[in-house]
């Protein structure tokens, strides 16, 4: 179902470049986005369900998944950039 977080899906960037769940989740995290900066922009949004911004290895361009969180995330730390 579309929408579901870490759903075992390949992911494929404008580029062509295509990453199964198990690479999408190896490229570098460049940004993730928390239930409370997300709720500024949607009627609702579940806590427990954050969108991690990755970097294509090939071509250096965004792609976004959605990320179960098993706990939500305290607002201090909402949309903080995180780098691996």
């Amino acid at each position: 179902m579309k929408g579901e977080p870490n759903r075992a899906r390949a992911r494929t960037c404008r580029c062509g470049a295509r990453y199964e769940t198990e690479a999408f989740a190896k490229l570098t995290q460049v940004r993730t986005l928390e239930a409370a900066e997300l709720a500024t922009f949607m009627v609702a949004w579940p806590t427990t369900v954050a969108v991690e911004v990755r970097t294509c290895a090939a071509c250096d361009a965004p792609l976004a998944w959605l990320a179960a969180r098993s706990a939500p995330v305290s607002r201090g730390t909402t949309g903080s950039s995180r780098t691996k």
